[in-house]
This record gives C-alpha cells, sequence and structure tokens, in this order.
C-alpha cells in the first residue's frame, strides 16, 4: 500500500546504532551491542587510554541488548586489563551478564533502575 507521498520507508531491522562516549579509562556506551555494532564496540574500547593497574570502567546503563559478539568482546577485554562493568540492576543487559558468567572475569556494579521523577513540592 502506498501513501501520497510514496511507499512507506523500509524498516531495516539490521541497522543498529552504538553511541559511545570515553574519557580516560572509562567507555559510556547506549544502544545495541551486536555483530553490526562489534566494529564500533571494538574500537571504542581500544582507543580509551587505560591505565593497565586501574583497568577499564565500562559502562553498560543504557544498552538496549547485549549479543553474543558483545560478550565475546567484554571478554577479550577481561584478559587484557582489569574491566568493570556497570550496569543497571534487573536489565535485559544484567541478565546477560549473569547467565555468560562475565562476573567471573570482571567487576560487576549493578546501579539501581532510574526512579520516577518526583512531581515539585507544593508550598501552600
Amino acid at each position: 500500500m502506498s501513501t501520497a507521498g510514496g511507499p512507506p520507508p523500509a524498516e531495516d531491522h539490521h541497522q543498529r546504532q552504538l553511541q559511545v562516549t570515553h574519557g580516560a579509562g572509562e567507555v559510556v556506551l547506549a544502544g545495541d551491542i551486536d555483530w553490526s555494532t562489534l566494529p564500533q564496540l571494538r574500537e571504542a574500547l581500544r582507543s580509551v587510554e587505560a591505565d593497565l593497574e586501574a583497568g577499564l570502567v565500562i559502562d553498560l546503563q543504557q544498552v538496549r541488548s547485549l549479543q553474543s559478539d558483545g560478550v565475546a568482546e567484554l571478554y577479550q577485554q577481561a584478559e587484557r586489563l582489569p574491566l568493570t562493568l556497570v550496569v543497571t540492576e534487573g536489565s535485559p543487559v544484567a541478565t546477560v551478564i549473569d547467565i555468560s558468567a562475565l562476573e567471573q572475569v570482571a567487576a560487576v556494579e549493578l546501579r539501581p533502575p532510574p526512579g520516577p521523577t518526583a512531581p515539585p513540592s507544593q508550598i501552600t
């Protein structure tokens, strides 16, 4: 079925996005980690200048999905240097980390999920 402006745009379920923010010894990731974003993940992790003794902190709190390719890359990083993974408690990513036993090779910091924003107080 087409619309007046032409056919609807096709959805590309294979195109995933991974946003990366990093500084010395820390990488913050947002989006999806799978085979299609693996090159981005590898580049981000290798570009961070981490003190090998202090290790690398990878913040996964904004990651929506973590597929097996990403898990394998995290295992490789943990072999290279001390690794700390920051994840939201009860999230799908925390479940994957638990099932894949990443806590055996990396420190895992569970953070509580963000709470609802409280409405401003009314003073009468």
